[in-house]
């Protein structure tokens, strides 16, 4: 007996802005959020052997101020990522904008709890969050704090004090 099978691909529509004699592409259809938000152009890096996206907006802040700091990224101002003018782009650093527009919606889950080590409450992230940054960072840093904390009693608090 013969299936009938009927498929029906989406409808794409691709956005496109010319900047520099480069095109840059965007689908607001896309399943991942870049490709659906932002301006895109496709460049092969000879350096890596691949390809890569370039993003308009860090393209226009950089042809502007210069090249973009190490750990810092391009925001837009408005919110409006179709909104490249200059004077909506702001370069800071990671950290505060993943603190200031991504802090709690990102973790919805996440609730505050002890430190096992220093007893210190923080925002624990998933559900087998002992350590505080602190403490990890410490761990982790250390391979003698680091064996300590392999080795203990998982039913008793670590102690701080060997």
């Amino acid at each position: 007996m013969r299936n009938n099978l009927i498929l029906i691909r989406p409808y794409h529509i691709m956005e496109k802005i010319v900047y520099k004699g480069r095109v840059y592409t965007r689908n607001p259809n896309a399943k991942t959020l870049s490709r659906r938000t932002y301006y895109r152009h496709k460049k092969y890096d000879s350096r890596s052997k691949r390809y890569i996206y370039e993003t308009l907006h860090r393209v226009i802040w950089s042809d502007v101020h210069g090249k973009i700091p190490y750990d810092n990224i391009i925001h837009h101002a408005d919110g409006n990522p179709n909104n490249n003018d200059i004077s909506n782009l702001v370069c800071i650093p990671l950290r505060d904008h993943l603190s200031k527009y991504h802090g709690e919606r990102k973790y919805k889950n996440s609730k505050d709890v002890p430190c096992m080590r220093c007893g210190k409450t923080f925002k624990a992230k998933t559900k087998r969050s002992l350590l505080c940054l602190d403490c990890s960072n410490l761990l982790y840093s250390s391979n003698k704090e680091r064996l300590r904390w392999l080795v203990r009693d998982k039913t008793e608090p670590f102690d701080l004090n060997p």
